[in-house]
């Protein structure tokens, strides 16, 4: 078994996550809504993958404040 460090999501994150849920969407939803794909919006939410440009769009989408 590999040790895998425990990665510790950012607010925005979290926050991100939680505007979802209260909206009762689904990161499919919101990645159609963003004309982009589920993985990809799904990595950037996860943060896997840092794209300032896409946060910044998630973020005024959903009403959420980037950290």
């Amino acid at each position: 078994m590999e040790n895998m460090e425990k990665h510790e999501l950012p607010d925005w994150c979290k926050e991100a996550k939680k505007a979802l849920i209260d909206r009762g969407m689904k990161i499919k939803e919101l990645a159609e809504a963003l004309d982009n794909s589920r993985e990809y919006t799904s990595a950037v939410i996860n943060d896997t993958v840092r794209s300032p440009g896409m946060k910044k769009r998630i973020c005024d989408y959903l009403g959420v404040r980037a950290s």
